[in-house]
């Protein structure tokens, strides 16, 4: 009973209002590598039983797995055919619980840390101007859906994290980095905020191992009135970060505890935080207003019940080479 009381009195399981809507606590359910989403449906068991498990605790937001605009010369339908299903269900099963529903939108390409990227300087105009339109137009039915907000993934190397990132963006025209200007993203922003309402727009921000581009960029995420900052890596991934009050803490928690010092907008903290303990810290020393948890979530889906005895509760071990990757059933911590 103590254990019980003692997270009752934590900042992380205290209300926090992210735009205009209220979270019943500051637990963020990261988004991570599940099963493959297509209109087949042909893991929707696996899908919604993974997500089912995980919403038994007491989460204030759920962010989705990525779902992906349509690329290149494919129709808007095929994003329709293939997500509403995913959408629908997983709305309805968050909203049951009290807990906050986030879809994250991404692109489905190779990110620059994978062999056969695409070097986002290659895009030509037209089809900078047609994926930015189908961006625009997903999250428009994403709106129609129902959902409590929409996470655009701007991290891990991926698409939009390129467009954004000095050392891969290296275009002369108007989706360059010209003075910070970040036009696709802001033309993005600019064309769906009237449609928002009470709903949130999150942004995953991969952070650079350049302190003063992230700071630009979270400023400017500001300025554009995102709801939130969830914080990762980027391109280059953030290393050798001396913090020493933090020295506990990987590079990207104390690149975004740096970053965060600049900005008003809330923030999310994540990557191997691991444990309720070390969550509470960094809310209570720091400007972190959330905590994202991953991979405690895909080892043990009762993470957060089962630490609620014991604070410094870690059912992920770690591995180097995270088995949800390739084979999420045989995940050797997997409860």
């Amino acid at each position: 009973m103590e254990s019980l009381q003692a997270c009752e009195d934590m900042k992380l399981f205290s209300p926090v209002k992210i735009g205009k809507q209220v979270l019943k606590n500051r637990i963020v359910m990261a988004p991570m590598v599940t099963y493959h989403l297509d209109h087949k449906q042909s893991n929707k068991d696996k899908i919604m039983q993974y997500y089912q498990e995980r919403l038994e605790n007491p989460i204030g937001m759920l962010v989705s797995q990525s779902i992906f605009v349509p690329k290149l010369g494919v129709a808007m339908e095929k994003f329709e055919d293939t997500y509403h299903w995913f959408v629908e269900a997983l709305n309805e099963n968050c909203k049951k619980h009290g807990t906050k529903c986030v879809i994250q939108l991404s692109y489905d390409s190779p990110s620059y840390y994978e062999d056969g990227f695409v070097d986002v300087t290659n895009y030509s105009q037209e089809e900078l101007l047609e994926l930015k339109n189908k961006y625009i137009d997903c999250i428009k039915l994403l709106l129609t859906w129902d959902v409590d907000g929409i996470e655009l993934h701007g991290a891990h190397g991926y698409f939009m994290n390129m467009m954004n990132a000095i050392e891969t963006n290296k275009r002369k025209d108007q989706f360059g980095l010209g003075k910070m200007s970040y036009t696709f993203l802001k033309e993005i922003i600019e064309s769906v905020r009237p449609f928002l309402g009470d709903k949130m727009l999150t942004y995953r921000l991969g952070l650079s191992n350049d302190e003063v581009e992230n700071i630009k960029m979270s400023q400017f995420l500001q300025e554009m009135k995102i709801d939130s900052i969830h914080y990762s890596y980027g391109i280059p991934k953030p290393k050798h970060i001396e913090l020493n009050a933090f020295a506990e803490y990987f590079d990207v928690v104390k690149m975004s505890i740096r970053t965060s010092e600049h900005i008003k907008v809330p923030t999310i903290f994540s990557n191997e935080i691991r444990t309720l303990n070390r969550a509470e810290n960094l809310l209570k020393h720091t400007k972190a207003e959330l905590i994202a948890f991953g991979r405690p979530f895909l080892a043990d889906a009762n993470f957060i019940n089962h630490a609620l005895t014991d604070l410094n509760y870690k059912p992920c071990i770690s591995c180097k080479k995270c088995r949800w990757f390739y084979e999420p059933d045989n995940c050797v911590q997997k409860k």
